[in-house]
Parts: C-alpha cells; structure tokens; sequence
C-alpha cells in the first residue's frame, strides 16, 4: 500500500491545526462567558440572543429560555436604552456604540457594542459587554455637586455683598440728601436772613439819604442784594427743593422743568396722570434725583431742545419716563466704557432704581433720540410719603 501524497499529508495537518485553534478559541469564549466577572450578551445577525454570561443573566434578569428571542423584546431597565436600536446601527456601519445608563440594579453601567465576524471576516453578530462605572460616576457626580454647591455659595454671597453695597449706596444718597437739605436750611436761615435784612434797610433809606452819587451807588448794590438773594434761593431749591417734600414729585418735577429752561434753555413739558404717588423719601428723592440727572445729559448731549417727563401710576408701579429726539446713544455701547469714559450716569441711576425694587429700561437709536423709563413700586408705609 503506497504512502499518502505529501500534499495531502500537509493539507491535513492544516486543517488539524484550524481545528485545534478553533476549539482553543471556543474554549477560551466558553471560559469568557463564564467568567463571574465579565457581564455579556452575544447576538446573532437577526439581533437574537445567542449567548448570555452567567454575570449577564443576573444583572439583565435573563433565563435560558431567552435564548433566540430579538433583543427588542427586553425592557430598558433590563438592558439599557435604545439596544435594538444601538445594535442594528452597528450591524450597518460595523462602528462600536457605548452608551451610559442605569439599570433595574440602580448602578451606572457603560454599555459597549462592536460587531463580531466569522471566520471568513463577515459580520455575524453584536457583542454587548456592560462594565461597572458606578463607582466613577458616583465621584464625578459628588464631585460636580460640590462644585454646585460652591458655585451656589459664591454666587449667594455675591449676591448678598452685592445688597450691601446696595444698601449702603443708598444709605448714603439718603445722608446726603440729608446734608442738602441742612445745607439748604442753613442758607434759608442764615445768609437767606442776612441779604433779607440788608434789603429792608436799603428800602428803609428815604429819598434825602439818597441823593448825589449816593442813589445810584445804593441803587446797584440792591441790585445786587436783590441778585444775591435770587442765587441763594436757587441754590436752596437745587440742594433740596421745598416742592419735593411737601407737595411730592410731580410738583418737584414741575419746579425742575421750569428750573432747566432757565438754566440750559430746553423746554420740558410735564405730563402727569394726577393719580396719588405714594412714595418714600428714599424713592422720592431718587426718582427726582435721576430725572434730574437724565434732563442734564439732554442737555449736554443729545442737542434737542425739548424733553417730555410722563408720570404716571399703574396699580402698585408708578413710571417715570424722560424722552428727548436728539443725536440718541447706544445703551450697551455706554456702560461698556470705563467708569471715567462714560458719558451718562445712566449706571448709578440703574443702581439706585434697582434698589428700590424697581427697574430702568432704555429705548434709544442713534440719530433718533432716547426714551429712558424709571418703574418703582409704591411705598405701602404712609407715614413716609409725600402726596
């Protein structure tokens, strides 16, 4: 009997080594799968449970008898959301997908899936593997609610050091609201008296006392007493109009009109709803004040020659709106600038209206004037408020 071709003899021993290193692989699966350790799925093509780990059919409550069934028939809190979905994607494109969930076991898992392939290289499957990332996800978590927390913390106490400074701005507006008011008495009682005084005595002269060079000499000094007391009761209105405590805002702001048209030659008109405006001294004066302020900056700057101030109430708000149709400005634009830059005080007016409870909103374009409104609500303490 001849021996076998060696051609054959070496196909053979080719084929056994195939065999051997299958079966090696095969067990090598085999003791993958039974690793307590390594969570599993394996599906074939039709997305049908071919082989589950025993870590598997414990974390994803599988039984045997779930073998074959499509992986679409499992809920999401049994394999994690979108499987079918993440599994059929990889079928079709042959890319991994992993996702981040939390199963029925209340963990945080990775899900991972890549595509297995034959012998010949073809896709005939998905791999789906689940590792343990609670641990991890547990400290980022932590980790990113103490940065919260911290984020909170600072963010209150800016907050609250932001009242502050708030409240001692307008502590201080109110003290020096005081001090004009004093300063203001003391000129009304003091210099206002004196000029008072010197201006009955020139009048008491009679018509022989002032003969000669001595009339016209008399005449131009009450003249000038007569021009110092006006600057005086200027400066008194100024520091702190009489109007503004007594009668309230609108007749402040009536005085103010007429005080801008003497001194920068614009007309403003006054339009009030005469509705009561009950408000505090705080809110009184700094409405005033910031009006003021506005109709200065129309003056110096927009090149309108008229201004409207509407005052009205609306239930629990009362609104303050000053409108020119001058040059108009960019709001963002001005605030922008550097503190010794900016133009307008419109920051500080906003400072002081917020404090208040209330809120400022500009509307202005260049070239097409301005519309600066002021909302404060009213002041529930009547003991504080004028009418």
């Amino acid at each position: 009997m001849s021996s076998p071709d060696p051609q054959l003899r070496g196909e053979n021993q080719r084929l056994r080594a195939c065999i051997a290193g299958l079966e090696a692989e095969n067990e090598r699966l085999r003791r993958l799968f039974s690793n307590d350790h390594v969570v599993m799925l394996q599906l074939d093509h039709g997305l049908r449970v071919r082989a589950v780990s025993p870590a598997a059919s414990q974390l994803c409550e599988l039984l045997p008898a779930d073998c074959a069934r499509p992986i679409g028939d499992f809920s999401e809190d049994r394999i994690g959301l979108a499987a079918a979905d993440d599994a059929a994607e990889v079928l079709a494109t042959a890319r991994a997908r992993m996702r981040e969930m939390r199963l029925a076991d209340g963990r945080w898992w990775l899900r991972q899936m890549f595509a297995s392939r034959d012998a010949a290289g073809a896709i005939d499957g998905i791999v789906i593997n689940y590792l343990d990332i609670n641990d991890s996800k547990e400290k980022v978590e932590i980790a990113a609610a103490a940065q919260r927390r911290m984020a909170e913390t600072l963010e209150e106490r800016v907050e609250a050091r932001t009242a502050q400074l708030r409240a001692l701005s307008a502590e201080l507006s109110l003290a020096e609201e005081r001090e004009r008011r004093v300063l203001a008495t003391d000129l009304h009682d003091d210099l206002g008296q004196v000029l008072a005084i010197a201006k009955i005595k020139l009048s008491s002269m009679d018509d022989h006392e002032r003969r000669g060079a001595l009339k016209a000499a008399l005449k131009e000094v009450e003249s000038l007493v007569d021009h110092a007391n006006r600057s005086v009761r200027s400066l008194m209105m100024q520091l702190s109009p009489p109007l503004l405590q007594t009668l309230g805002l609108p007749a402040a702001l009536e005085w103010l009109a007429e005080e801008m048209e003497r001194i920068y030659g614009i007309s403003v008109r006054i339009d009030d709803d005469g509705q009561p405006k009950p408000l505090a001294e705080a809110a009184r004066t700094s409405i005033f004040r910031a009006v003021r302020e506005l109709l200065i900056n129309v003056a110096k700057h927009s090149g309108a020659r008229q201004a409207e101030v509407n005052c009205l109430r609306s239930n629990e708000r009362i609104t303050v709106a000053v409108t020119d149709h001058g040059s108009g400005f960019d709001y963002l634009a001005e605030i922008a600038k550097p503190l010794g830059e900016a133009r307008f005080g419109l920051l500080s007016v906003r400072e002081r209206i917020e404090f208040l409870g209330g809120e400022m909103n500009v509307d202005s374009t260049l070239n097409d004037g301005a519309t600066i409104t002021l909302t404060v609500p009213v002041t529930d303490n009547r003991e504080e408020f004028a009418p």
